[in-house]
This record gives structure tokens, sequence and C-alpha cells, in this order.
């Protein structure tokens, strides 16, 4: 399967669930999501813009994802995704490990998820990392494009980068302007 979609930064989250709720979008998950991406030792699956992701949604629910590398040009990341439910993070991350892969990329999330026809809207939040931002995904840039002024978001910064490069971002970001406005951080 193709995904398509693009991430919405600087949101907020109660204005956000409000107009979802009014566009008539239906709430399909709410939860804790514990996110590990795997690579081999000389980062070859990274170089060649790919992914291994293991995710645990919690209640026995864990799912495999490979994501081939990114569409050059689209306004949108666009790439292939494959995507199914295995039986254990445990064995699955065992498995990985024998043939070489590596845990490159941890992280926690809470995510809630919204759909309404073929377009997924997902609020990401890491707590630890302070970091909220919306994900579109749809079945076409134009529907994203689309959704994008259904809810009222035209106006926000947006990006094709992934999780991990918009979380880090954030971080270098959110501590500038804390250097910037002259007060004191304690890490």
């Amino acid at each position: 399967m193709q995904e398509i979609e693009i991430k919405i930064l600087g949101i907020n989250k109660s204005s956000l669930q409000r107009k979802l709720k009014a566009c008539g979008y239906s709430r399909v998950f709410s939860g804790k999501i514990v996110c590990w991406h795997f690579d081999f030792p000389d980062k070859s699956l990274r170089k060649a813009g790919k992914l291994i992701r293991l995710r645990d949604f919690g209640k026995g629910k864990v799912e495999l994802t490979y994501k081939g590398s990114k569409e050059k040009g689209a306004s949108c990341k666009i790439r292939q995704e494959i995507e199914t439910e295995v039986g254990s993070f445990e064995e699955a991350s065992e498995i990985f490990s024998k043939i070489g892969l590596k845990g490159k990329f941890y992280s926690e999330k809470k995510r809630t998820s919204y759909k309404k026809g073929r377009v997924r809207v997902e609020i990401d939040e890491f707590l630890k990392e302070g970091v909220t931002y919306a994900e579109i995904e749809a079945m076409s840039e134009k529907l994203v494009y689309r959704t994008i002024e259904e809810l009222g978001l035209e106006g926000y910064e947006t990006s094709c980068e992934s999780a991990m490069k918009v979380v880090g971002k954030s971080k270098i970001k959110d501590q500038k302007s804390k250097i910037k406005d002259c007060r004191v951080v304690v890490f």
C-alpha cells in the first residue's frame, strides 16, 4: 500500500478535536504507543531511506511496518508501506536481533486517531519531549490538502519529515527559545 501523509505542526489539540467532531470524524483509537525503529549496524536501511518499525499499541496489539524510500518531488510524504500484526513485541525484536538488526530509535507517544471515509487524522503527543502534532493520511495528495482546508489548518507549518526529525527539531527550537528568553532551564 502507498502511504500519503503530512504533519501539521504547532496545533492546539483541544481545538482540533472539536473541529474533527464537528466535521464528522470518529475517534477510532486513543492510547499509548511504544515504538522501536530497527536498522543494521551500518545504517543501510536509513541510508536507503527505508524503515523497519515495531509498535506496541497495548492490549496485545503489536504492529510490524516496512516503509520504502520517499517519492521525490511530492508535496506530501509518499512511500510504500506494508503493515502487519505480529504476536509478540519481544519475539519480533529477538528475530530482528538474530538477523543483525539493532534498535536505533525508541519513542513513546500518546496517539488519538480519527477517521472519516478514506482519511485518517492522528494527533501524536510526545509527552517527555513536549511535542504535539497532527498527521493527515489519505489516498491522494489532493485529499490530504482538502482535509487541511476542511479542518482550517492552512496557516500551520507542515512537515514531511519523520517523527524522529520533527521531535528533534522541536526540542532544539524549544531550547533555543528558552535561552533567548533568558530563562533558566533544568534538564
